[in-house]
């Protein structure tokens, strides 16, 4: 008699521990299911220690710069010839990119790039890196094609 109902207690408790089991993944899978697809924006700022005069420019400044005194360098742009991604529209544009670079090179290293070359690569990110970035390479002089 014990036996039985030790029996009828073990399947009951396996019984409920499965039910338990595929409800939580159900659960689990509907919730995933519910958010693939959506972008999620991270707010990402840089500081530089030091003095205020380093703190590094916000991307969103745009036209605020030139009010400031700061004149936009004169420099040619072009999508280098390895790019092979494409930036979606939450991206930024590959001008808004150059010009951010710019700024902070400006304000970082005081670099003057007046008549320099700036090849721009997208990058969308990988398994590993999830976030996608712009990569820059500054020449200044023109490149020289085989």
């Amino acid at each position: 008699m014990k036996q039985k109902n030790i029996l009828k207690l073990t399947t009951a408790t396996f019984a409920i521990i499965g039910s338990d089991t595929i409800l939580f993944n159900s659960a689990a899978e509907m919730t995933l299911a519910a958010n693939n697809g959506k972008v999620e924006k991270v707010p990402t700022t840089y500081q530089v220690s030091g003095s205020p005069e380093t703190t590094l420019p916000k991307a969103a400044e745009g036209e605020k710069g030139k009010e400031n005194g700061s004149v936009k360098a004169n420099y040619t742009l072009s999508l280098d010839s390895l790019n092979t991604g494409a930036p979606t529209d939450t991206d930024l544009t590959m001008e808004e990119a150059a010009e951010t670079g710019a700024q902070y090179l400006k304000d970082i290293f005081n670099l003057d790039l007046e008549g320099a070359y700036v090849y721009m690569c997208y990058y969308p990110g990988t398994e590993t890196f999830p976030r996608a970035f712009w990569s820059a390479d500054i020449l200044f002089q023109k490149e020289q094609k085989p």
